[in-house]
C-alpha cells in the first residue's frame, strides 16, 4: 500500500508524499452507554445453554500503523496494531493489546 501512494499528491496537503519515510495510521475510538453480549451453547436462543453479560460504559480503541523501513538496502514493511478494551466504566477490566510485525 505505502508503494502506491508514494508521489501522490493530494488536495488537503501542500506537497507530494515522499518516495521513503511515509507513515500510515488512524484511530477508531467506540464508545458506549451499555453492552450486552449473549452467549449460546448451541445455534440459538432456543439453547438449552446460555449466558448473558452486560457492561456500562465500555469503551473499544483501536490503532494501527504502516511505515516502510530501509536497512541495510533491504525495504521491510514494519505495521504495528493496538487495541485497548475498557469492559465497564471507572475501576472496571482494562485489556491492552499491541502487536507488531515486519515483513
Amino acid at each position: 500500500m505505502l508503494e502506491r501512494i508514494a508521489g501522490c499528491k493530494f488536495n488537503n496537503l501542500t506537497f507530494v508524499l515522499p518516495q521513503q519515510g511515509t507513515i500510515l495510521g488512524g484511530n477508531v475510538n467506540l464508545h458506549g452507554t451499555n453492552l450486552t453480549l449473549a452467549c449460546f451453547y448451541g445455534i440459538n436462543f432456543k439453547a438449552n445453554l446460555w449466558a448473558l453479560f452486560s457492561m456500562d460504559k465500555p469503551s473499544f480503541d483501536f490503532s494501527t500503523e504502516s511505515q516502510h523501513l530501509v536497512d541495510d538496502g533491504r525495504g521491510q514493511q514494519l505495521v504495528e496494531e493496538g487495541r485497548v478494551s475498557r469492559l465497564g466504566g471507572k475501576g472496571s477490566v482494562i485489556l491492552t493489546v499491541l502487536e507488531g510485525s515486519s515483513q
